[in-house]
């Protein structure tokens, strides 16, 4: 069973403060972090001992604040701006942080400027604090994004070489304006952002926002909700993977960080995605918790402000460093739930990881009393395979608590309760422990008595005695698959073919629990959850039905890393 994200957090700062302060060897860092035990054939891989101790002195610059600051748009409009000015004896590198919420990250602008000696801009977007202007979703993030970045390499302070950073609502701006390409921009770090915010935050698969995205400020959630489907407005928010490419044309580096239980890294996976297969330069850096999970834990062998430090060190000023002198040892580094460790992978999707494809069929698993209780077995289903169905009720589900929250990621609960109300597919107890790392998918057949409806799918760890843990989630809406532009209505009885993707993951299931997928055609929060993140519910009832026989194959594809193979009959695919 895995340490939850502030369990794992906790215990990951404590191996900072002991490793710098007190020099514990690599070895005594890896006794306190192998909390689990590995998926099987995963021992040789190149796992991270623990924290090694920080190569950086931090300097101690004088600098001056500068509040208020005028900085001009191309179209007249005035952004308010706090500089933070070291005191250099010739100008040096720049790093700006374009601020939806307004000068909030103080903290960590002047700690680059005290300790790093980097000139840096915090700047407030139209219409916040104190920047002329009408504040909207995403508006003008690219070309105020790209004067703010030119205004700043053209001051006396400035070499011309300028980096960005932020964590969230000022991460997402930095795909927006790298898509600008302003030429003095030299390096961006997007913490827990998103490049397609549409899909990934506001829009989840298609379905509604949900109470997140509603507790918004009101400029924003009005605007996204003038546009419920994937438009000119928002292609003009988000960036696309073609302009991803154009991004990777650029050679602009990249820093991509995250942790597994926020609500908003999967949009960042994604573009790292997206971008690297494009030929980008980038580094991908996942922690194990939740939406402030990266920027504050240790991440492999440096704390994230030191992954920062080194990045832009390299990149703005050429020094090289453990960015550029082998101490990476591959593209991705990240956190292993389970065993809780971290681990170099040279890219992700892993390259190695095995597709295993399991068919969700009609014979019980014996281990929940579900509407249906299938199990997922590699063989192919018969030709009169029974089909499954549910209703779906707007006001009361059945709900899966598929949602995360800000601070505590994935509720912490046994999820089987709630999975029994709804259709569920399960695997035999596993004989090893097995790794499953990426991105989980659903193949599925369905039709729905409603003119559209949603599906929720929940993966979860099933323990011996029953009780099961939430993993990951995914979501999608019937009428805008594949389509998010053009939806198109279901017709009563009509059989469609659906592809659901789960969020990304990284887990070792022990040996003898199972893996469960439920479905059902909703989502909701949990009582202890404050805003729950995650998509809005649907407003038809409907009854749906989801087929598994052999002319409508329905499928989970799960990857697997290692040799551990799953405990199915007929031999398990794998590709």
């Amino acid at each position: 069973m895995r340490i939850r994200s502030r369990m794992a957090c906790l215990v990951a700062l404590c191996l900072f403060i002991t490793s710098g302060l007190l020099g514990s060897s690599p070895a005594a860092a890896q006794g306190i972090m192998a909390q689990g035990v590995m998926g099987e054939g995963t021992e040789g891989r190149d796992w991270i001992d623990g924290p090694a101790p920080d190569p950086i002195e931090p300097g101690n610059y004088d600098i001056e604040i500068r509040e208020h600051v005028k900085i001009p748009m191309r179209d007249g409009v005035l952004l308010d701006a706090v500089l933070y000015i070291p005191d250099l004896p010739t100008a040096g590198a720049c790093i700006a942080v374009a601020d939806g919420y307004g000068w909030s990250f103080d903290d960590r602008d002047r700690r680059f400027a005290e300790e790093r000696g980097y000139a840096v801009a915090n700047v407030s977007y139209r219409g916040i604090d104190e920047s002329e202007g009408e504040a909207g979703l995403y508006d003008h993030f690219g070309p105020d994004g790209y004067d703010m970045v030119e205004w700043m390499a053209a001051q006396p302070w400035c070499d011309g070489n300028v980096g960005m950073f932020g964590s969230s609502l000022p991460g997402i701006p930095l795909w927006l304006i790298a898509k600008e390409q302003p030429p003095s921009l030299k390096a961006i770090a997007p913490d827990v952002a998103c490049a397609d915010c549409y899909d990934y935050l506001w829009y989840p698969g298609g379905m509604l926002p949900g109470p997140g995205r509603e507790s918004r400020a009101r400029h924003e959630y009005v605007a996204a909700i003038q546009h419920r489907d994937y438009d000119d407005w928002w292609r003009a928010q988000t960036v696309a993977p073609e302009g991803l490419a154009q991004i990777a044309a650029s050679g602009l580096p990249v820093l991509v960080s995250g942790g597994w239980e926020d609500y908003i890294t999967p949009g960042n996976i994604q573009a790292f995605t997206e971008f690297t297969a494009a030929g980008g330069d980038a580094r991908l850096l996942i922690a194990p918790g939740a939406h402030s999970s990266a920027r504050t834990s240790v991440i492999g062998a440096f704390h994230h402000a030191r992954h920062m430090d080194l990045f832009f060190d390299h990149f703005l000023r050429g020094e090289e460093n453990a960015w550029s002198d082998g101490t990476y040892r591959g593209d991705a580094v990240i956190w292993i739930n389970g065993p809780d460790r971290y681990r170099y992978e040279q890219t992700w999707p892993i390259p190695d990881a095995r597709a295993a494809r399991l068919h969700l069929r009609a014979a019980s698993s014996g281990s929940i009393e579900s509407l249906n209780d299938g199990s997922l077995i590699a063989a192919p289903p018969a030709p009169d395979e029974a089909s499954v169905s549910y209703d779906h009720f707007p006001q009361t589900g059945p709900f899966l608590p598929a949602m995360r929250e800000s601070s505590g990621g994935l509720p912490e609960l046994n999820v089987a309760p709630y999975e029994a109300a709804t259709l569920t597919w399960t695997t035999g107890a596993l004989e090893v422990p097995t790794e499953v790392t990426g991105k989980i998918v659903f193949d599925f057949w369905a039709s729905a008595t409603a003119e559209d409806t949603d599906f929720v799918l929940m993966v979860s760890d099933v323990a011996p005695d029953g009780t099961a843990t939430y993993v990951t989630s995914g979501f999608l809406n019937a009428a805008r698959h594949p389509d998010r532009s053009n939806p198109r209505q279901l017709r009563a009885g009509e059989v469609r073919a659906y592809t659901l993707e789960a969020q990304p993951t990284a887990y070792v299931f022990q040996e003898g629990h199972r893996i469960r997928f439920s479905l059902a055609g909703g989502a909701e929060g949990t009582p202890d959850q404050g805003t729950p993140q995650g998509p809005g519910k649907s407003p038809n009832f409907a009854n749906v039905t989801i087929y598994q026989d052999a002319q409508h194959p329905s499928a989970i594809t799960i990857p697997i890393v290692g040799t551990a193979r799953l405990p199915t009959e007929g031999g398990t695919e794998y590709r």
